[in-house]
């Protein structure tokens, strides 16, 4: 049995080891066990992996699945009313696979919920790196509002928005600023129009912009929301989300996550565009890593930090 390490942390992310052991605590790391496949279960994740790419009722991202978010979020704010705001009451429902990709191949966690601790830790990394010395944050797609929590722990003085297409979610937002004491304030926000969303209103002092997860959802529909990202003016832009430019079609693994991204219809063609716009002169690039893990069908964490240009 494998454990996850600091020294793992930083491979993953491309920080000091030193960064994650400062902000990691050791005994965090104590349960993270795993194991590589064997060749049968290798196969079978593979397998699983062709059978669910083969699903005519797989669902697509796009504005048509905003009843399906109304009903999820619906359900963790019913949570929250009954539990209140916590690390295991905001925990979305879709981490829950048996194998997941762990450093640039399958893995079978100990726990199942392992994918969902790593996500949070890389995460706080790159709250902590990217997110620091701002004024204010706005999150798009912020679903539960758990990663503006953590982040209101990281930097409790800091003004917090988390914008959204599904209702439920102001609601909990609402719950979480009143139970934690975090500055934090919901916004309904259509990101396949930009419709609600007043940039002016948004940006308050030194702005940063996050989704997480949430970009995915407007598959090559990104024109709106770079849109506001532009009126914004932020000083940071930050991604993690899965990037289908950041893998190999030569790889058997990135092969089948190109074909579960398409017939998904995740974000596509954005980190192009980025790219374009800093050739131009319009964008800087201030990092990109992919983080070699993901769930059975795709990396959903690969890091995309810029910052538009005058």
């Amino acid at each position: 049995m494998n454990r996850l390490t600091h020294v793992d942390l930083a491979t993953m992310t491309g920080l000091p080891e030193a960064f994650a052991r400062a902000h990691i605590p050791g005994e965090a790391l104590g349960t993270m066990e795993w194991r590589r496949l064997t060749p049968s279960e290798r196969d079978g994740a593979i397998l699983g992996a062709i059978r669910e790419n083969e699903r005519d009722d797989l669902a697509s991202a796009g504005p048509e699945g905003i009843a399906r978010w109304e009903k999820g979020w619906a359900e963790v704010a019913a949570r929250v009313a009954n539990d209140g705001a916590s690390e295991d009451t905001l925990r979305p429902q879709y981490f829950r696979y048996e194998f997941m990709r762990l450093l640039g191949d399958y893995a079978r966690p100990e726990a199942r919920d392992l994918e969902y601790r790593i996500h949070k830790m890389l995460s706080e990394l790159v709250f902590r790196t990217h997110l620091a010395g701002l004024e204010s944050i706005v999150e798009f797609a912020c679903g539960t509002g758990i990663n503006l929590m953590r982040i209101g722990k990281i930097f409790p003085t800091i003004k917090l928005t988390g914008c959204d297409w599904a209702k439920p979610s102001q609601d909990i937002l609402g719950r979480i600023a009143t139970q934690h004491g975090i500055n934090l304030a919901g916004k309904l926000v259509n990101l396949w129009t930009g419709e609600g969303a007043d940039p002016a209103a948004l940006r308050h002092g030194r702005t940063g912009i996050l989704t997480v997860h949430g970009l995915e959802q407007i598959g090559a529909g990104w024109g709106p929301f770079l849109k506001i990202v532009e009126a914004m003016k932020p000083a940071i832009v930050v991604h993690i989300e899965p990037i289908v430019e950041m893998y190999d079609p030569n790889s058997l693994l990135d092969a089948l996550a190109i074909c579960y991204h398409k017939k998904r219809k995740y974000v596509d063609g954005f980190l192009t565009e980025i790219r374009a716009r800093e050739a131009a002169g319009q964008a800087e690039i201030v990092a990109t890593k992919r983080f070699n893990f993901g769930s059975s069908f795709q990396e959903a964490y690969t890091l995309v930090v810029w910052r538009p240009k005058a």
